[in-house]
């Protein structure tokens, strides 16, 4: 009992003594670099300050010195959105934050973040970034380093100028229906503005990250959706209710962290929200959703080539998907190899081909949905929140949005009859210029 007793006093008592160690050693390789330096004790990706630093950070800003609390404050997440420039302005263009755990390059200078993005087996991934990208399966992102490059090469076709076409309808699609569905409800919200139990939403963003999933649900995955508001759906349905793959890829982008982070068996316990319970039960059908998505595409792919031939070489009317794209690039490559290899009897030509795995196509499909949901649903949020605070620049979106469509008419909007969505939001004072 004493033995146990000291094994476990002696576990933090190691931790305690190894994080000194660590930030010494990240210090001497960091003053290699010749940057100015940020000195920080503590890991800022570790657990303990990940549920701490938030609620504490009011009382350490006010305790802590001004040049510990500006070294404090650079390790909360999205330190640079409040920061803005003040932390370029003391230290220059490129400065380094040493830490115990990962040491952090900031930099604002447009050669060398191009260098960065550039050199990819130089400056990789940490941990944290591929298995939060990787949940699902291996991507262009959470890959190992040595397949990175021909993984990519065999990605990159799928993300190509023919997909623009249908991004801009399907977008105009969206954001009509969006204008139609707020002013549709415009009598009702104006009659009562304000109060908070009316049966629609006017919140910014949830109205627009709508309309981001949707878009990709259509471009990644050939799964056209009808714009609703969000309160206007359904509740959330029960945790074992039916899901198809597109219902169970959209909740794990927007629970991306649980999905993540928190351990599967842990997800469908009856203690959980009934949201995070049909996350589990979402990654539980993901693999066996994803293999008949992919059989289905595959049997579709195969319909329209027989089509194709039984018109001379007409083209088909099937809409062109990401989905689409990899499958084949995945399948024209291995049966070529395989064909190969039974005509010259060489088996190691089939081994040595380059394509993606099931794997490899659900991971990519994945990493796609996120990467081109939160950030497009935030910048559309901003913009629109701009324009709400000033109604001026509202006319000239207008006009600028109606010379590129003429099948809009909710750009033309009366004075004072603005959608809900476009007006002077509370929250936010006129003479306030919001962050971007």
């Amino acid at each position: 009992m004493t033995l146990l007793i000291v094994g476990a006093a002696s576990v933090p008592l190691l931790w305690a003594t190894s994080q000194p160690w660590a930030l010494f050693r990240n210090y001497q390789i960091a003053r290699v670099l010749g940057l100015p330096m940020v000195i920080v004790p503590y890991d800022p990706d570790g657990f303990l300050f990940g549920v701490l630093s938030e609620p504490l950070k009011h009382l350490l800003r006010r305790i802590l010195p001004q040049s510990a609390r500006q070294a404090f404050d650079m390790t909360l997440w999205g330190w640079e959105w409040h920061d803005k420039s003040a932390a370029h302005e003391g230290l220059g263009l490129s400065f380094v934050v040493v830490t115990p755990g990962l040491t952090r390059l900031i930099t604002a200078d447009p050669a060398m973040a191009s260098a960065i993005l550039t050199r990819r087996r130089d400056f990789v991934h940490p941990e944290v970034t591929t298995k939060i990208m990787g949940v699902l399966g291996h991507n262009i992102v959470a890959v190992i380093l040595v397949s990175t490059a021909s993984r990519r090469r065999v990605v990159a076709p799928a993300l190509n100028e023919r997909i623009s076409s249908g991004v801009w309808t399907e977008s105009i699609a969206q954001a009509s229906g969006l204008a139609d569905a707020l002013l549709s409800s415009a009598p009702t919200i104006t009659s009562t503005p304000p109060s908070l139990d009316n049966t629609t939403s006017t919140d910014t963003v949830p109205g627009l990250r709508a309309i981001a999933i949707n878009v990709l649900k259509r471009i990644a995955y050939g799964k056209p959706m009808p714009y609703i508001l969000p309160r206007e759906s359904d509740s959330t349905p029960l945790p074992n209710a039916d899901m198809t793959y597109v219902d169970a890829i959209s909740l794990c982008t927007e629970m991306l962290l649980l999905a993540a982070f928190v351990p599967s068996a842990i997800l469908p316990l009856p203690i959980m929200p009934r949201s995070v319970r049909r996350l589990g039960v979402a990654l539980a059908r993901l693999p066996r959703l994803t293999d008949d998505m992919l059989e289905q595409e595959r049997h579709t792919n195969s319909s329209n080539l027989a089509q194709e031939e039984n018109d001379d070489g007409g083209s088909t009317t099937a809409p062109h998907t990401i989905m689409t794209t990899l499958v084949r690039l995945s399948d024209e490559p291995k049966e070529r190899d395989l064909h190969a290899a039974k005509t010259t009897g060489d088996d190691q030509v089939a081994s040595k081909a380059q394509y993606l795995t099931e794997d490899e196509i659900g991971g990519n499909l994945f990493i796609f949905t996120p990467a081109g949901f939160d950030t497009t649903a935030n910048t559309l949020g901003y913009a629109v929140t701009l324009f709400a605070a000033y109604p001026k620049w509202q006319a000239w979106i207008q006009a600028g949005a109606a010379c590129f469509t003429a099948t809009a008419p909710w750009l033309v909007v009366a004075a004072g009859q603005a959608p809900p969505l476009l007006r002077q939001p509370r929250s936010l004072p006129p003479h306030r210029h919001p962050s971007l």
